[in-house]
C-alpha cells in the first residue's frame, strides 16, 4: 500500500501537463525535493559554491 501511494505521489508530480523528464532530470528534481524536506538544502548549498571556488 505504501509503495502503490509512493508511486502515485511521485507519478502526479512528474506527470504534470506538458511535463517531459529524462530519467536523470526526475531523479535530479526528485534529489533536491529530499534535501528541502530534510532540512538538508543549506549544506548542498554550500558544497555546491564550494565546488564553483
Amino acid at each position: 500500500m505504501i509503495e502503490s501511494s509512493c508511486k502515485h505521489v511521485v507519478g502526479a508530480r512528474l506527470k504534470g501537463a506538458g511535463m517531459r523528464w529524462s530519467i536523470n532530470g526526475a531523479q535530479n528534481i526528485l534529489n533536491l525535493r529530499l534535501y528541502i524536506k530534510n532540512k538538508k538544502w543549506q549544506d548542498f548549498w554550500n558544497r555546491q559554491k564550494a565546488a564553483l571556488s
